[in-house]
């Protein structure tokens, strides 16, 4: 799981404030018969079961916690010790830290799932799972301990004392004016774009990109052409749009439209990975790229381009993007600069 320096000065004060808060009732008069000691293993157990000490936190020494609650250290460690036999603590060499245990959403998935009143277009969306850490090899995360953090964090600073009162006002619905021009002459050198900065808009990621080009460029009930396989989330966010979606083959060269199908359901939205296809690696050839650049001289239809990792070179040579004026280019940023 990727990391920087600054991830474990941020847990450690919002993991001390969460403890603060959990042991807070340790500070109330003590019900007849309670020791002090019991109620600090009944807080620490609840609160690791709830989910509100997350695994692998580390817990304060018995001395630090005696000493922050007033408490004799012996209370601490009967605490400690019982939660240790029981599972909900494990100790190493770096301390006391709480065990890692099935998530509450995990526990509750096991049992009974209560009835959900989602509406249709909810209902229709396919499940997506998020695994609880980012493995080796997670499609769509670059190697992020390899980020420059220093330089990053130098230049965030830089940034910070320039902001001034307008930054903090509304922003122009487009996106920061300055990055904008500095992405136009980006995509202009680097991948051969000619647009103005008017042209561009900064949007929070790239869903949110897919979903304004499914509400802004079509209308409920018309249609999307998809690859098969293709990234689940573009699906839902078509789905979700109201979108009828064709699933179109992919080969060795990218999307593979049979012939008829053109004529048969033709699209109004036309989604490509075309730099690097997702998740099979594909590159689109050129004689496919002219085919839809013909079809979409001759058809009411919009192609959205999702390149999102075309500043990479892979095994075959880099090819330019698709280029004509009814082509929708989505470009996340993110991707870049994690590079």
């Amino acid at each position: 799981m990727w990391h920087h320096p600054w991830n474990h000065i941020e847990c450690n004060e919002w993991s001390q404030m969460a403890l603060d808060l959990i042991l807070s009732p340790l500070q109330h008069p003590l019900l007849p018969g309670e020791a002090r000691q019991q109620r600090l293993y009944r807080l620490l157990r609840s609160a690791i079961l709830d989910g509100q000490l997350n695994a692998g936190m580390r817990l304060p020494g018995s001395r630090q916690l005696a000493g922050e609650q007033r408490m004799a250290r012996n209370g601490v460690l009967f605490a400690y010790q019982r939660l240790l036999s029981e599972g909900f603590l494990v100790a190493d060499r770096g301390g006391t830290r709480v065990a890692g245990l099935p998530s509450p959403a995990a526990a509750a998935a096991t049992a009974v799932a209560p009835e959900v009143f989602l509406s249709r277009r909810a209902a229709g969306l396919a499940a997506t799972r998020l695994p609880e850490e980012l493995l080796p090899f997670a499609p769509g995360v670059a190697d992020l301990n390899a980020f420059p953090w220093p330089i990053w964090s130098r230049f965030l600073q830089q940034a910070w004392r320039a902001v001034s009162a307008r930054q903090l006002a509304y922003a122009e619905a487009g996106g920061e004016p300055a990055l904008r021009r500095s992405l136009a002459s980006f995509l202009r050198a680097r991948r051969g774009v000619v647009c103005s900065p008017e042209q561009i808009f900064i949007v929070a990621g790239g869903q949110l990109a897919l979903d304004a080009c499914a509400r802004l460029l079509a209308d409920p009930g018309d249609r999307v052409w998809l690859e098969n396989p293709c990234y689940q989330t573009a699906r839902n966010t078509m789905r979700a749009a109201g979108l009828d979606v064709v699933d179109v083959p992919v080969d060795a060269d990218g999307m593979a439209p049979p012939g008829a199908l053109w004529h048969e359901r033709p699209p109004r939205l036309l989604y490509l990975t075309p730099s690097h296809q997702y998740p099979l690696g594909s590159v689109l050839s050129l004689e496919r790229r002219l085919a839809f650049l013909k079809h979409l001289k001759a058809g009411e239809n919009w192609l959205i381009e999702d390149d999102y990792d075309s500043d990479f070179n892979h095994v075959r040579p880099g090819r330019g993007r698709l280029r004509k004026r009814k082509i929708k280019h989505a470009k996340p940023v993110a991707t870049v600069v994690a590079a």
